[in-house]
């Protein structure tokens, strides 16, 4: 339709020019062709400028039009409009006008939808591009100190103290016995007289009695202080022998025994 308008009009352009031959220059017709050609492909660009090579031979506002047609189907809106206005300016017929008017608010409209998606797609890089810094500058930043290890109090159980507070004691009583054992035992070397001698043997012999139960009672009093002393050491662990705790810090795990 378009190659077909604008060879009537510029055969009629060239009727007038030469009245003799009113035919369509041959280099016309040829880029006119091609610019069907690229239109019927869509391959606009290339149309455009077959079509600029016409308007270059023979500038008919016919072939702005159809440059202008050309710039639009190409998303080419900015000098689509350009070239309607130039058509315009030429005063063609009425409904060709309003074809061009109506062409140039469509395409007004497209660039308007244009200019706010590119500066959504602006504001949306800027945000990424922001978000990117942030997190570049935490990744730069040294990680806060390790909390240092602090063991939990001791736990003083109740067992430790008795058996600690009741074998003392014993034990006391168990070294004064042993301690009285003994003296009657070495009484026997101290006697002056005979009679003195039978008496201190028969002593000797309560006294070696006496010496082993305190033996005895002492070991157990002392056998009582040691336990309350592990019971107190060791914190009264409740189910195992040995407490472990454990601490984690940045550089790795802490083990307190």
């Amino acid at each position: 339709m378009i190659r077909a308008l604008l060879l009537v009009a510029i055969a009629a352009g060239a009727a007038q020019a030469e009245p003799s031959k009113p035919v369509v220059p041959r280099a016309i017709k040829e880029k006119l062709d091609s610019a069907k050609k690229h239109f019927d492909l869509q391959e606009y660009a290339a149309a455009e400028e077959d079509l600029k090579a016409v308007y270059l031979i023979n500038a008919d506002p016919q072939v702005l039009y159809a440059i202008a047609q050309a710039q639009r189907m190409n998303n080419d809106c900015e000098h689509a409009i350009v070239s309607y206005r130039s058509f315009l300016r030429a005063s063609p017929r009425k409904e060709q006008a309003k074809l061009a008017e109506d062409n140039i608010a469509t395409c007004e409209a497209a660039e308007k939808q244009r200019a706010e998606d590119r500066a959504r797609a602006d504001a949306a890089e800027a945000a990424r591009r922001e978000a990117a810094q942030r997190d570049a500058a935490r990744a730069q930043q040294p990680p806060p100190p390790a909390r240092p290890f602090e063991p939990p109090p001791p736990h003083r159980s109740p067992a430790g103290k008795l058996l600690l507070f009741s074998g003392m004691p014993i034990a006391g009583i168990g070294v004064a016995l042993a301690a009285l054992g003994q003296h009657r035992i070495a009484a026997v070397n101290d006697a002056a007289f005979y009679d003195d001698y039978v008496a201190a043997q028969r002593d000797a012999a309560g006294g070696k009695t006496l010496r082993t139960a305190g033996f005895v009672v002492a070991g157990a009093g002392v056998a009582l202080i040691v336990g309350g002393v592990i019971a107190l050491v060791t914190g009264g662990a409740s189910e195992t022998s040995v407490a472990t705790r454990w601490h984690l810090d940045a550089t790795g795990v802490a083990i307190a025994w």
